[in-house]
This record gives C-alpha cells, sequence and structure tokens, in this order.
C-alpha cells in the first residue's frame, strides 16, 4: 500500500496521517484491481485518490503464511497490515488478536468463498471450482465486520468490499473504516474509485464535516467502538 505523491492542492477536510504517510483523501485502489497504477492512468486522475494497494512482490518464492503476524512483527519494522477474511463467527477478536500479535492495522474485508454452477454442463462456472465472491453483495459483510472490529481494537481499520459510490465508503467511516478501498467496481467503471473521493468530499461540506476523522466509528450501536489511535490529523 502507498500513498499517491503529489503536488496538487489538498482537500484538507479529507486528509489524514497515517503509518507516517499523508494520505489527501481516505479513498485508496485495492490489491488486484489496479496493478502497480499505470494501468489506469489514462482512464483516471492517480492523484485525485488517496493512494493505491498492490499484490504483494518479492524478489523469492515464498511458501505462504507460516509465520502470520508475530514473526513478520520481528522482521520489520515498517507498518504491518493484516487483511482479514469475514467467514468467522465473530471477527472482533480476531482483530484484537492481530494487534496482540503486533498488526499496526487491520484490513477488512476479503472475499467470501462463492460457487457458481454452470446447470447444462452440471459443473463449477469457474474453471478452479470455487472462487472469491465480491463486489455489491460483500458490503453489508464488510461494513459489520469493521463495526465489531471497531469494538474490539483501537489500531487502524481499512475498510473494503462491495463500494461503488460514496455512501457506500461512508458507511465503511462510521462503522470505523479510517481508509477505504474500492475493487470490483474499478472493473466496471474505471473512474468509480475517483467519482467515491468527490462524493465524500460533498458529503463532508454538505453535512459540515471540518475533518473525514469526525466521522470514522460514531455509528450509533449497540457495541462500544474502542478510541482510534490513527495518528495526528
Amino acid at each position: 500500500m502507498r500513498p499517491i505523491d503529489t503536488n496538487m492542492p489538498t482537500n484538507k477536510r479529507l486528509s489524514q496521517t497515517l503509518f507516517g504517510a499523508t494520505f489527501h483523501n481516505p479513498v485508496l485502489l485495492a490489491a488486484g484491481t489496479c496493478g502497480f497504477g499505470e494501468e489506469l492512468e489514462d482512464a483516471l486522475d492517480l492523484e485525485a485518490l488517496g493512494g493505491i494497494v498492490t499484490k504483494s512482490v518479492t524478489l523469492e518464492p515464498r511458501a505462504g503464511n507460516r509465520v502470520v503476524v508475530e514473526g513478520a512483527r520481528k522482521l520489520t519494522d515498517r507498518p504491518l497490515l493484516v487483511k482479514l477474511a469475514p467467514n468467522v463467527p465473530d471477527i472482533g477478536p480476531v482483530a484484537e488478536a492481530a494487534e496482540d500479535a503486533g498488526a499496526d492495522g487491520v484490513t477488512l474485508v476479503n472475499t467470501m468463498p462463492g460457487l457458481l454452477i454452470d446447470i447444462a454442463s452440471r459443473r463449477a462456472a469457474l474453471g478452479a471450482g470455487s472462487g472469491g465472491l465480491s463486489g455489491p453483495a460483500l458490503r453489508a459483510v464488510g461494513v459489520h465486520a469493521v463495526h465489531r472490529a471497531r469494538a474490539c481494537t483501537s489500531i487502524t481499520l481499512l475498510g473494503v468490499g462491495g463500494i461503488t459510490a460514496a455512501e457506500d465508503a461512508i458507511q465503511y467511516l462510521l462503522a470505523g473504516a479510517s481508509l477505504v478501498q474500492v475493487g470490483t467496481a474499478t472493473f466496471a467503471d474505471p473512474r468509480a474509485a475517483q467519482r467515491v473521493v468527490m462524493g465524500i468530499a460533498r458529503y463532508t461540506e454538505k453535512m459540515g464535516i471540518e475533518n473525514v476523522q469526525d466521522l470514522i466509528g460514531v455509528v450509533q450501536g449497540t457495541d462500544r467502538p474502542v478510541p482510534v489511535s490513527g495518528g495526528p490529523r
């Protein structure tokens, strides 16, 4: 994950300092949907976004998550973010465990397992069989996961899943996310994330919100939120 470096005028309402970097707004492009940014630079203004998330790249092959979070924490001083899948009974304690193991932030949520069947061939529609469900159907699950995690942890949360419009992103912010990621919507409209930024800006201006952090985690609910420790504004 990296913020986009820009000298363009910043909307101070949307700016935040997190993980030692300044994000000019809370909207990122999600991993696996934007390559390294260059693939979309002719379709939208990358400098209008808060940042992009790339797939992991390593010089050598890796066996997998055998070290998961404590081991990784011992190997680096850089910000460590953990991405969690929502298919658990309660994701709140899982996010808390990630914090206890040394995570600086948690991304919520990864895709959920899904299966499509071709009724003519009676076989899975995807070549690999089952696959990861993303898109609008995941939004309510993701917002709920962020809300539960915010009730159990104080580290920075990133919300992802089903964001196609500013209203979707604002739901994640209200639930407790400091940053949001636009993924599947980019496939349908490469400019979707840029429209989300503009929509959030209009919302904060209309509602008289001086800083986007004043939106984070203020939803009214049964879970008691934990104060956010995301760094200075």
